[in-house]
């Protein structure tokens, strides 16, 4: 009776990690995607810095909606999300390893440009979260989460923010 009781404490413990592990993943593209929205430009300029051949406003656009679609399935569908955001972390992870060989910072976080490599260890850092949701997060989303996370991105959106900011060149 008592590994029963052990195992059922454990297990309420792993969805409350694993709920807040997904909170964290939406707050965090919720995040990018609206300091993109409000410096689109620089999205763009690093999107043409990277030569991929595709225009830059449709690669911006691209980057924000996928964004905004990780939000929303980390909190309607935690493992769909994150299995979408682990795969879309190693897409990025990608994009970074590119920009460190052109000697293009990562402009993850809009004109907040800053190293590729710390881009891609903070991937790394995101990625294992990712998989851990997506392994063991339950196909149920949660209301407090989705309410918890709505208002930081109204938050972040509305907030004045005024980074320091390193000019990207076009």
């Amino acid at each position: 009776m008592y590994t029963w009781g052990l195992f059922r404490w454990f297990q309420l413990r792993w969805r409350v990690v694993v709920a807040v592990l997904a909170a964290v993943l939406a707050a965090v593209f919720l995040t990018a995607a609206v300091l993109k929205m409000r410096d689109l430009h620089a999205t763009e300029v690093w999107i043409e810095r990277l030569g991929l051949g595709v225009p830059p406003r449709l690669g911006a656009a691209l980057s924000v909606a996928l964004e905004g679609g990780l939000v929303v399935a980390l909190l309607a569908r935690p493992s769909w999300g994150g299995w979408s955001s682990a795969a879309t972390l190693v897409v990025m992870s990608l994009l970074l390893v590119r920009a460190e060989q052109r000697g293009v910072g990562c402009a993850c976080f809009g004109s907040q440009e800053t190293s590729a490599r710390a881009g891609l260890a903070r991937n790394v850092v995101l990625g294992g979260a990712a998989l851990l949701v997506g392994v063991f997060g339950s196909g149920q989303g949660h209301a407090l989460l989705v309410a918890l996370v709505s208002v930081l991105g109204v938050a972040t959106a509305v907030w004045p923010l005024q980074p320091q900011r390193r000019p990207l060149e076009s």
